[in-house]
């Protein structure tokens, strides 16, 4: 009988750009492509707009992006969700113009609703530059949906582990282990049942994870999915290709098959990645603003809770930018220490 060997690897493809600090080498790229002379090699996709408009428009918002950006170090949590929130807003204007080169309309496209509990409050959709960044990806959305900042939060894979609290809940974005072999072609996706309930698992898998559900079935047994036949890949790079239609990869490459799956319970919005942190970025930059005591009383000092969203900063900081280059390149990009 022929032995069945596995894959080794973590099924992550794209370029890896190797650096001692990746933090500052991330936002060093940002910094490269709001360049004249880059932005304006770019060749437009739509020859009837008006391209020096578009380089010129995204060019400044990079400028303030990365002024704003360097604006906020030093600062506390009190204030550092502000700063970043409007570079952020920045930084998604530009890659707009220069990725499906639009150019954005003023308004936030998120309205802020306050509540007197940090984590219920609330951002809700509206026309602007967030729901035309939707428009841009095709993704559905309806004027008046809200999200909380708790509900945004737990769909970051990033701080998944981290926002697992008695006083948050548990994160939506769920760890899942790879398994695919090189005779038989099989894939299996190993959920780990520290994170989830294996009855509910088995009895409610395909409505929370709907992109899974066209291509998996369910084991005998336990919480692990197999692979249907039909969609059974060749070979690693077609086993890369199927992880990255149904399932989120670690933004930080690694040798471990280590990927995430979002739950998304009935009536929720299956948002992009990037999607969730700005809109958590956004209710934090509002409350800090509008609410300084409330986030001050939720948030004492040396607090577990100031812990948590003092690494939700680190985290988006680093990642953001990431994934607008990603998004602009239209490749994974990952910045790995050597």
């Amino acid at each position: 009988m022929a032995l069945d060997f596995s894959y080794t690897g973590s099924f992550q493809h794209g370029l890896v750009i190797r650096t001692e600090n990746p933090l500052e080498v991330v936002w060093e790229q940002i910094s490269r492509i709001g360049t004249s002379e880059y932005a304006s090699a770019l060749t437009p996709e739509k020859p009837q707009i008006d391209w020096t408009k578009h380089t010129q428009y995204a060019c400044v918002r990079i400028r303030q992006a990365l002024e704003l950006r360097r604006s906020s170090d030093g600062a506390s949590v009190l204030t550092k969700p502000l700063v970043l929130y409007y570079s952020f807003l920045n930084l998604l204007r530009a890659c707009m113009a220069l990725g499906p080169e639009v150019i954005s309309p003023s308004k936030h496209g998120l309205i802020y609703r306050p509540y007197d509990q940090l984590l219920l409050n609330e951002a809700e959709f509206d026309a602007g530059t967030f729901t035309t960044y939707l428009n841009s990806l095709n993704v559905p959305w309806t004027p008046g949906t809200r999200i909380s900042l708790q509900s945004s939060l737990s769909k970051i894979p990033e701080i998944a582990t981290d926002f697992n609290s008695p006083n948050r809940g548990k994160s939506d974005a769920l760890p899942v282990s790879v398994e695919a072999k090189m005779g038989s072609k099989a894939v299996r996706l190993h959920f780990d049942q520290r994170f989830i309930d294996e009855q509910t698992f088995r009895m409610a898998w395909p409505n929370e994870f709907p992109t899974l559900k066209d291509f998996y079935e369910l084991e005998d047994s336990g919480a692990t999915l197999k692979l249907k036949q039909e969609h059974q890949p060749n070979d690693y790079g077609g086993v890369c290709t199927l992880c990255e239609k149904t399932m989120l990869y670690r933004l930080v490459l690694g040798n471990d098959p280590v990927w995430h799956v979002v739950r998304h319970k009935d009536g929720e919005l299956n948002l992009p990645r990037a999607a969730y942190y700005f809109i958590a970025m956004f209710i934090l930059g509002n409350v800090v603003r509008y609410q300084p005591e409330l986030f001050q009383r939720a948030l004492p000092p040396a607090s577990e809770p100031e812990w948590f969203f003092e690494r939700f900063l680190r985290s988006s900081e680093r990642f953001f930018p990431q994934l607008m280059i990603s998004w602009l390149e239209r490749t994974s990009i990952f910045f790995s220490v050597y």
